[in-house]
């Protein structure tokens, strides 16, 4: 096992080293991280920068790692670790066959921006259920239910099963997500009525609004989940399937 250090402002007195070290076993992102790292990468040592709790688990962690590829020299190793998460497509079709996509605003801190354009997207638990996640955001976000046969995943049918996720921002976070679609037949009317709608957890500091646009509107929102998965979609649609 690659040597692993913690840097003084990381412990404090509610965490040890040894209580860190198994909350750190416990946290499927830094695991996979170790598990997946390519054998011609020389790792030396690890260190674990912050650390950031979400109740009495990890949710977040930076590390820095030093490692020297094949002929001795360093490579960037600075890696903000947050795992997958999931985003779902949720496409509503009038009886006119017009498309419409379900948009969130919410605060979004890291953009500046307070009500932030994007399709309904969550990180996952440890558990790793995306199917169940993309379930529970819909949900969650948008206040529709979606059942299990309702979904497509884009991202198994376009990149193949044993794809790990599409990477984020592969020069500075482990963060892949999987990307679904959801089709439903509604009533002109009935879509109407979701524009402006509240949802979200308040309870997890959610403040959701729903927006409802033509699926060509929703291609100019400039977040790349929400790009990538009208894309992915268009691809699908494009391959003669139909839903």
């Amino acid at each position: 096992m690659v040597p692993v250090i913690f840097p003084g402002s990381v412990l404090d007195e509610n965490f040890n080293e040894e209580k860190t070290w198994e909350k750190i076993t416990d946290f499927k992102p830094f695991m996979d991280y170790c598990a997946r790292m390519d054998e011609r990468f020389n790792v030396q040592i690890i260190s674990i920068q912050s650390i950031t709790m979400f109740g009495s688990r990890i949710g977040f962690m930076e590390i820095t790692a030093v490692i020297w590829d094949e002929e001795g020299d360093t490579i960037p190793g600075v890696v903000f670790l947050r795992g997958g998460s999931v985003a779902i497509l949720i496409v509503l079709r009038d009886e006119t066959g017009k498309e419409y996509v379900v948009i969130t605003r919410q605060p979004r801190a890291p953009t500046g921006d307070y009500e932030f354009r994007e399709i309904p997207a969550g990180t996952l638990d440890g558990a790793g259920n995306v199917v169940g996640k993309a379930i529970e955001e819909a949900k969650e976000e948008t206040g529709l239910t979606i059942d299990c046969n309702e979904l497509i995943d884009l991202t198994a049918l376009i990149y193949g099963e044993n794809c790990p996720g599409i990477y984020a921002s592969p020069g500075g976070t482990d963060e892949v997500f999987w990307i679904f679609a959801c089709v439903k037949k509604m009533a002109g009317e009935d879509i109407g009525l979701l524009n402006n709608r509240l949802a979200g957890l308040r309870e997890k500091g959610e403040k959701i609004r729903i927006e409802v646009l033509p699926i060509k509107e929703a291609g100019l929102i400039p977040d790349a989940k929400t790009a990538l998965a009208l894309t992915m979609y268009k691809i699908f649609k494009d391959q003669g399937a139909t839903c």
